[in-house]
């Protein structure tokens, strides 16, 4: 087993490193965004990574350009299909040559989150493109729930409001929903929740879409129902996108090609990815042997993969482990299960996989690498997606030997709405050092017409402030300003109670500001407000 540290680092592109540190950063107010680069740009961008020069790049057996033109296709065709289910399709799609493209897990998310969607859409009209939003539906649902402010008088305080009963922790594409009158009463819950300080949240016309909408009953799956209502409400809305799972791009024949390349040079595979890793984690100074994902080991003859894989029946994530031997290749999750596949007939396998029960999955950077270089010409990425797919494109350079098309980065800070008087840190900083010059230097804050009576103590502070320290006067010093201060302070008393009654105040209600204020709730506890708000900025 290799060693728990990052891989050493090797010169295999160029002498310097070529990630460079990024800071990004939430926006703090309301309405803000976060845009790199700029949505004015966004088209010189789309065109620069359209004009890529790509000759000559291939994916493991697979010209890049002939891939592209396979993969697309085939993510449209799913796409459609799969939208087509709760949402009809006004405008038939007729070419699939230009696809903008973001992602996200299929939870009622943040509004932060929710504006890539609005500007995916406004993009790909302005492109005229597809806009096609991947559920990232292989990522492990674990409590299915959201976070909500709960208000009771003045005292506020932070609650959880459950979605479905409890369950266990599976791929969201397995989630079953399991009480479906427990799931339907979720809306009541949510605003009896956020009653006092939103009234009918958009959680009401989410969950009239998944009532109206849905499929059978039995064979809607948790993520499903939710992606579903958010996109017949951005539907509603005006936005013009299609959604497709990974689930089904990961049974796709590009994708098998992608995987496919990647399997078949595994020890390659690892140390470019494990190089840019060590390269990613030196430039941000990244100590944890986890952030931003944990290296892949090799044991003895056993590489692990960047894939995820599990049995339909036994649906717990592992990594997939490989080895190659005599023209085989065999597969293995090291929890028990194993698989051995023809490396001449790999393809027509690895896509029978399902019917066998067997699911692989890409793991995340594994996803947006196949999402950006096959499927899409601009994907639009959250904050933490930008952070990690630095390292994609290190990894994408080293592997392939391919330049990356550019991403966009997108965010932006939205807050429920409230009547509360809140506090920031900053305020209450500056109303204590105010507290503080009231006590210790009560004369600088003397109306004018006191400053006679007050002229002979001042007179004398400002003389014992003058003498010089030694031990020997240092306690009739102290005695004697601190005497002179509380003298001085009768002058001042009023603003002082005042300001010190403000402090406490502010301390005791720094809590609840900081509830109040965070960008974090779910966009299905806002109002519809919240939809022309995104769709403005």
């Amino acid at each position: 087993m290799q060693p728990d540290g990052p891989a050493p680092l090797t010169n295999m592109n160029s002498a310097t490193p070529t990630i460079e540190y990024k800071q990004l950063r939430s926006p703090l107010h309301h309405g803000e965004t976060l845009q790199i680069p700029p949505l004015s740009q966004a088209e010189a961008l789309w065109s620069k990574n359209i004009a890529l020069d790509q000759r000559g790049i291939a994916i493991g057996e697979t010209v890049l350009s002939d891939l592209k033109r396979i993969g697309r296709q085939e993510v449209v065709q799913l796409a459609c299909e799969y939208t087509g289910r709760y949402l009809e399709i006004e405008n038939p799609i007729r070419s699939t040559d230009n696809i903008v493209m973001a992602g996200h897990q299929p939870e009622l998310f943040h509004p932060g989150v929710w504006y890539k969607n609005f500007s995916l859409s406004r993009l790909a009209t302005k492109f005229e493109s597809l806009a096609i939003n991947l559920i990232v539906d292989n990522d492990v649902c674990d409590h299915p729930s959201i976070r909500c402010p709960q208000v009771d008088g003045k005292n506020i305080g932070m609650g959880t409001i459950p979605i479905t009963e409890p369950g266990h922790s599976v791929p969201f594409e397995l989630r079953e929903i399991g009480n479906w009158d427990y799931f339907e009463r979720f809306p009541h819950r949510a605003n009896a929740a956020i009653g006092p300080l939103v009234q009918n949240p958009l959680v009401n016309q989410i969950w009239k879409f998944i009532s109206t909408r849905r499929p059978n009953l039995h064979e809607l799956r948790l993520g499903q129902a939710l992606a579903m209502g958010r996109h017949c409400l951005e539907n509603q809305a005006g936005l013009n996108t299609l959604e497709v799972p990974i689930s089904q791009v990961s049974q796709t024949s590009a994708f098998a090609s992608f995987a496919k390349s990647i399997l078949t040079d595994i020890e390659f595979f690892q140390t470019a990815y494990n190089t840019a890793l060590f390269e990613y984690r030196q430039v941000h100074k990244v100590r944890s042997q986890s952030h931003p994902v944990p290296q892949l080991e090799s044991d003895g003859d056993w590489f692990e993969s960047p894939f995820w894989v599990w049995q339909m029946d036994q649906p717990h994530r592992r990594s997939l482990f490989i080895r190659r031997a005599s023209g085989l290749m065999q597969l293995t999750d090291r929890a028990g299960w194993r698989f051995e596949f023809d490396a001449k007939t790999f393809h027509d396998q690895f896509l029978q996989l399902t019917t066998r029960g067997i699911a692989i999955r890409p793991k995340a950077l594994m996803t947006t690498m196949f999402s950006r270089l096959v499927l899409s010409d601009l994907f639009l990425h959250g904050i933490g997606g930008a952070k990690y797919d630095q390292l994609t494109d290190e990894i994408a350079r080293n592997f392939f030997g391919v330049t990356p098309p550019a991403f966009m980065t997108l965010s932006a800070t939205m807050k429920l709405p409230h009547s509360f008087k809140t506090a920031s840190r900053d305020e209450i900083s500056r109303m204590g050092q105010l507290v503080r010059e009231l006590q210790y230097h009560p004369e600088t804050h003397i109306e004018p017409d006191s400053l006679e009576r007050a002229k002979s103590m001042i007179a004398a502070k400002t003389e014992w402030i003058g003498e010089v320290n030694t031990l020997k006067k240092s306690k009739t010093r102290h005695n004697s300003l601190t005497q002179l201060n509380r003298e001085l302070q009768s002058f001042v008393s009023p603003p002082m109670e005042e300001a010190i009654h403000s402090l406490k105040n502010m301390q005791a209600g720094l809590r609840s500001s900081e509830i109040l204020n965070s960008r974090e709730y779910s966009f299905c506890l806002f109002p519809e407000s919240l939809i022309r708000e995104l769709d403005a900025i």
